[in-house]
């Protein structure tokens, strides 16, 4: 094989590897958005978010406090 046939082949191959990363990507972002969907935690009451205040984090754990702005109007 001669030098130019080898660079050919590395030409064909680079764009391979970049749409194979991309998939990848793709794949890791679409897992993370299923975690992310399955936290999701929802109240009882109709309001208004107002402020999130961070608590701690421990490992995988977060915890917060949610201030919420209700009102009395069903």
């Amino acid at each position: 094989m001669s030098l130019w046939g080898g660079a050919a082949i590395l030409a064909r191959q680079k764009p391979d590897r970049h749409h194979w990363q991309a998939q990848q990507r793709q794949m890791e972002l679409n897992s993370v958005q299923g975690q992310l969907d399955a936290l999701v935690v929802k109240a009882p009451y109709a309001g208004r978010v107002r402020r999130v205040r961070w608590l701690e984090q421990v490992g995988g754990q977060v915890k917060v406090e949610i201030a919420l702005q209700v009102s009395n109007t069903p």
